[in-house]
């Protein structure tokens, strides 16, 4: 009968590390996406502005960036699936929009990264 614990000799922790490794390069666009810092006032400037959104001009004048460039670090943010575009009439407005599972899978990353440290710190394996 299976009771569920794992009998690997090392505790199942090679499954886990490599699970872990699978969601990293799941996550990756993500990383690298919010790894910026413009990126990162950006998105706080959209959680300001709540559900409604905000549109880049009113994102270009809190900043010392373009139009042009802060269309592109939206961009990046959109393909690493973090913001979503909303449009109306000509203006195109950002809020946040973890689609696909993202959020998932960032959540089950950092809390099986802390199983594994924890379970190390406590003499396991």
């Amino acid at each position: 009968m299976d009771d569920g614990r794992n009998t690997a000799p090392d505790g199942g922790m090679g499954e886990r590390i490599a699970a872990l490794s699978r969601l990293f390069e799941e996550c990756a666009d993500v990383f690298v996406a919010i790894g910026d810092r413009n990126r990162q006032e950006i998105l706080m400037n959209i959680a300001g502005a709540g559900g409604e959104g905000i549109d880049v001009a009113s994102l270009a004048e809190r900043f010392s960036l373009s139009r042009p460039a802060v269309s592109h670090h939206l961009k990046v943010l959109k393909d690493a699936r973090i913001v979503a575009a909303r449009k109306s009439g000509t203006q195109v407005f950002y809020s946040f929009g973890m689609q696909f599972g993202v959020l998932e899978k960032i959540k089950a990353l950092v809390l099986g990264i802390e199983e594994v440290i924890e379970e190390k710190s406590a003499g396991g394996c």
